[in-house]
């Protein structure tokens, strides 16, 4: 269509500033007659292209022109290129599929790129795989389509889910699903590394018609009793004290060892966490945490007799 073709004319002009009437007839597969045409319609309507002669010549626009952007303001603008370039380092970071829409809006506003920050949630591992987990939950999600998975929660219990995709959480250091469980006729947030097997359904549903959501975020898949965990760690451990735990619960004691007072759900997965510190931790209380911890310690010791 024209119109298609005179605004992507607009677009290569306002970010190359000069191209030849040849150069645009191959990118828009047209003839160049027809492109000379366009150039007219641009210029009557207003927009200020010239054109100079000569090795080096072409068409082009004048360098301060930008597209009418006065329903925006100018921090709108600074702003809405912002988000959208941690947007991008959110979810395609790797393959960049943002990029296109940011050239285009900073040539729309007359603003460059300025990459101040950058935002990358990716694991150090198996980056391709959660991306496709990623892509096909962002697809059911938009197009409120079941879904089904393989879960395996903190209990050790494993099975198959079939969910109302809701939205994507990034909770702490993971990103949720958070949907509406089958199952359990409610709201659940499951763990994105847990999730395997995953499949789009065409079955879709009507997210109007599905249960408020709850107000608060209680309906974690792995309900479990919470209890009030106090923890030394070595000084030779405080990195890990310091990445993986708030400040407000962080005392150092006169030897620089550490004590850590934090309410959390008692589960297998909080043993084996607990493990992961190897001889620099010890826990204080409560006392059945410490039971099951020198079990554990016992069932390891019995796989090297």
């Amino acid at each position: 269509m024209q119109i298609n073709r005179l605004f992507g004319i607009v677009h290569l002009l306002l970010n190359k500033r000069q191209v030849t009437a040849n150069e645009l007839a191959q990118h828009f597969e047209v003839s160049k007659r027809t492109i000379l045409r366009d150039i007219d319609v641009l210029s009557t309507v207003g927009i200020p292209l010239y054109t100079t002669k000569g090795k080096g010549g072409g068409i082009a626009i004048l360098a301060r022109y930008t597209l009418n952007k006065t329903a925006i303001s100018e921090q709108e603008q600074s702003d809405l290129l912002s988000s959208l370039q941690c947007f991008s380092s959110l979810l395609d970071n790797k393959n960049h599929q943002s990029e296109p829409l940011l050239t285009k809006l900073g040539a729309l506003f007359g603003k460059s790129q300025t990459h101040w920050l950058e935002v990358d949630f990716a694991n150090w591992v198996d980056y391709d795989q959660r991306q496709r987990k990623v892509e096909i939950l962002k697809r059911a999600i938009i197009d409120q389509q079941w879904i089904e998975f393989h879960y395996s929660n903190l209990r050790g219990e494993s099975g198959q889910r079939k969910v109302c995709p809701i939205r994507l959480c990034f909770k702490s250091q993971d990103w949720y699903l958070h949907g509406f469980c089958q199952a359990k006729a409610d709201y659940r947030f499951f763990k994105l590394s847990r999730i395997n097997q995953l499949v789009q359904l065409t079955e879709h549903f009507n997210a109007a018609v599905l249960p408020a959501i709850p107000p608060t975020d209680k309906t974690v898949d792995d309900p479990a009793q919470q209890i009030e965990l106090t923890i030394q760690f070595s000084a030779v451990i405080a990195y890990r004290v310091y990445d993986e735990f708030p400040l407000n619960v962080i005392k150092v004691n006169h030897d620089q060892s550490l004590t850590v007072t934090i309410t959390i759900t008692h589960s297998d997965w909080l043993l084996q966490y607990l493990l992961s510190f190897g001889c620099y931790a010890k826990v204080l209380s409560p006392q059945i945490v410490c039971e099951q911890l020198k079990q554990k310690a016992t069932e390891i010791t019995l796989l090297y007799a």
